[in-house]
């Protein structure tokens, strides 16, 4: 028996094989889209928190010229 050669495996256990190669590759995709949703999430929120301190000079330094009366006259004293 030990010179025989080995044909190929039986369907059922070939098929067996391929389903949970086949899962394994699912799992690893999927926990790749979910790292890309969180680094997106991540990259967004650090590019609001580089914004913000930009958003605030720009206002300030565009406000900044304006006397303080013309503004309460534009916005109607809400300022």
């Amino acid at each position: 028996m030990s010179g025989e050669k080995r044909g190929p495996a039986p369907a059922g256990r070939r098929d067996g094989r391929t389903a949970r190669a086949l899962l394994l590759e699912a799992e690893r995709l999927l926990g790749a889209a979910r790292a890309v949703v969180t680094d997106r999430a991540a990259a967004a929120g650090a590019v609001r928190d580089a914004l913000a301190p930009l958003q605030q000079e720009l206002a300030r330094s565009e406000l900044e010229p304006i006397p303080l009366s013309r503004l309460r006259d534009v916005t109607e004293g809400r300022l």
